[in-house]
């Protein structure tokens, strides 16, 4: 692939195949596109070139959607070089809630749409073969399997950064024309296909960076908070974007900036290790999973784009939120200290908060109960491992910690014997002694959340589960929330 820059009219050319043009085709004003007498693409011309370059990665970050402009092939994914589909020319839609488009024409996608149809079917070799008989298939000798797999996308952008991506959905496309009026597909039609797991920019195998921003999905930090940790001279940012939150597509979007003080290298695996540790810590203060739609990595000599669908974000039910968001900031600058302590991996803080936020996705109760006693097993066990019943050791732990609990369970003992009868009896009501599931479970989840806080050493408001002391008509009890505050005083 040739590229040649005119200054004088501020035209770059790149040269797919040396074959010779036989028509060319204006995607915009700025964008023509060159095809050879088979309707491959042997070249493009970009208008306006200087003037319209490729974004970089930090405007890609700072507004809702951004253009690229792309050229490269489909093929299929984890085959040979020689194994592509179609080469294609066109742009990419960066949505900075996730979305990703491929924009192409309406004859690219004539032929990229006949390439996935016969990939996506068996070859025979025969002499005898009727398409009309169905049967006349058995004689012949079939030299292809249909292809079921994903297909990539690489190529690079105007500015020869490198491009991979994955058709999110081959059988996915929409048609665009600028003349609605007509309903024939004119040849000024674009054609949009959705893509997934894209990565723009510098491939580089350095184990150290600069700085990572992750931009997260459902969580509004209230207000720009920054939290630096002096022992290693860490500086964690969370941005919130002007002085309401950004939601686009519904989606609240806050970004999370992780980097040295004075701007040094620092190892990737250490960055990845406390962002994932920041994430499950903000998931369990907000009461539901905090989605990663898209990062930038910042190298020495260059940076990396990642970004992820964010129409295909879980859609799961949610927990309780501990901490609601005008008291958000205070906890994350309390709560973000103690992610370099031996706290997430020794004491096994890191599995208990995944074993808890998985409690939000359990249709039945008796499975979110055994989940949350799960999370006392593992703590309890990392705390103590040299005692042999589950109740010492939990009592140890709550009191390593100064948890009180009196005013939820008048004995440990209440909640366990509910487990145990999950466990060998299949409970998931009421019991004979009047013990009910539900209500021990909201009492159990309000120790827990209690017992998270004092590990994180956090000291304010936060939201607990309260029965509504009413009479109960129907069976079922009624259950609030309410604000308290931690640790629990006698007022």
């Amino acid at each position: 692939m040739k590229q040649k820059y005119s200054p004088e009219t501020d035209t770059l050319y790149i040269e797919i195949d040396d074959s010779p043009s036989f028509e060319s085709e204006a995607i915009d004003e700025n964008l023509i596109i060159d095809f050879d007498e088979n309707g491959k693409a042997v070249g493009i011309t970009l208008e306006h070139y200087k003037r319209k370059q490729s974004i970089d990665a930090s405007e890609a970050t700072s507004s809702d959607m951004t253009n690229v402009q792309f050229s490269g092939e489909i093929k299929r994914t984890n085959s040979s070089e020689s194994d592509f589909l179609a080469n294609l020319t066109g742009e990419i839609e960066l949505h900075q809630d996730g979305r990703l488009f491929l924009r192409i024409s309406k004859s690219q996608e004539e032929l990229l749409s006949e390439k996935l149809f016969l990939d996506s079917a068996p070859i025979y070799r025969g002499s005898d073969i009727d398409r009309s008989d169905l049967l006349s298939f058995q004689n012949a000798e079939k030299i292809s399997e249909p292809y079921n797999g994903e297909y990539s996308l690489i190529g690079e952008d105007a500015s020869g950064r490198k491009i991979t991506g994955i058709l999110s959905d081959k059988n996915f496309k929409v048609g665009f024309s600028p003349a609605p009026e007509s309903s024939e597909l004119s040849d000024e039609t674009q054609v949009f296909r959705s893509l997934k797991d894209l990565s723009l920019g510098d491939y580089s195998t350095s184990e150290i960076a600069r700085e990572i921003n992750i931009f997260l999905s459902g969580i509004d930090v209230f207000r720009d908070t920054s939290v630096l940790i002096d022992e290693v001279d860490f500086q964690v940012d969370f941005i919130r974007s002007g002085n309401t939150p950004k939601s686009i597509g519904g989606q609240v979007i806050t970004q999370l900036r992780i980097r040295k003080k004075d701007s040094s290298p620092i190892a990737i695996k250490t960055l990845e290790k406390y962002i994932s540790r920041i994430v499950l810590i903000l998931s369990f203060a907000s009461g539901k999973y905090i989605e990663e739609i898209h990062r930038h990595t910042i190298f020495e000599n260059g940076d990396l784009l990642e970004f992820w669908p964010g129409v295909n974000l879980r859609k799961l039910r949610r927990g309780l939120q501990v901490i609601q968001t005008p008291h958000l900031p205070g906890f994350i600058q309390q709560s973000i200290l103690r992610i370099r302590d031996s706290l997430f991996d020794e004491k096994k803080l890191a599995l208990a908060l995944s074993w808890y936020l998985d409690s939000f996705n359990s249709a039945a109760v008796s499975v979110e109960f055994l989940l949350l006693s799960t999370v006392f097993e593992t703590l309890s066990k990392a705390h103590d491992p040299d005692l042999t019943s589950y109740k010492a050791r939990v009592e140890s732990l709550l009191d390593s910690y100064s948890v009180e609990y009196d005013d939820l369970f008048s004995s440990l003992r209440e909640f366990i014997s509910v487990r145990n009868d999950i466990v060998h009896e299949g409970f998931g009501g009421v019991g004979d002694d009047g013990s009910n599931i539900a209500d021990t479970l909201r009492r159990l989840t309000n120790l827990l959340v209690r017992t998270f806080l004092s590990m994180l050493n956090y000291s304010g408001d936060y939201m607990e589960y309260i029965r509504h002391e009413v009479e109960i008509e129907d069976g079922v009890e009624r259950h609030g929330r309410i604000c308290r505050t931690w640790p629990i005083t006698s007022q």
